[in-house]
């Protein structure tokens, strides 16, 4: 791959990891000092964290840090990716529509709206059976990549 494609991949794995993290730390839970009249001066509470945006962000950082690793390993020393984590980053990548379709079919309560139930539970078995799908093709062929180039299911060796 050319230098100018790489660094442009590498940039956009970067500015994605770092975006998700930011996600991540936004939606952590946190104490805050109550400044209002109806509890005691300097009395803390904890805001409640949303989990759903918190496994976003952890699954758009499993994705780009493997992308990045993934570029490293292979123009730094010349390897392929191991097979498990381009199985685990695919697998993060796939899991992210049936959280976001999960997050969006949610009212202020939390609470799921309707039909969004049905195509909730149909999105995670959707995600769940990709991520099975990556990880026996990570465990019957070496052959695996996150670019794309590679993607061979196999038990020949070359």
């Amino acid at each position: 791959m050319p230098i100018n494609l790489q660094l442009i991949n590498f940039l956009g794995f970067a500015v994605g990891g770092i975006l998700y993290a930011m996600l991540g730390v936004m939606a952590m839970p946190r104490r805050v000092q109550n400044l209002s009249d109806d509890y005691p001066q300097g009395e803390t509470r904890c805001l409640t964290s949303n989990h759903l945006l918190i496994a976003v962000a952890v699954c758009g950082c499993l994705w780009n840090t493997g992308g990045l690793f993934e570029i490293v390993w292979q123009d730094f020393f010349g390897r392929r990716t191991p097979v498990f984590l381009a199985a685990l980053a695919y697998s993060a990548l796939g899991l992210l529509p049936a959280l976001i379709i999960h997050f969006k079919g949610q009212n202020e309560n939390g609470n799921i709206r309707g039909k969004s139930n049905s195509i909730k539970w149909a999105a995670y078995g959707l995600s769940i059976a990709a991520a099975l799908m990556h990880f026996s093709a990570a465990a019957f062929s070496s052959r695996l990549t996150l670019s794309g180039e590679d993607i061979t299911v196999s038990n020949v060796k070359d």
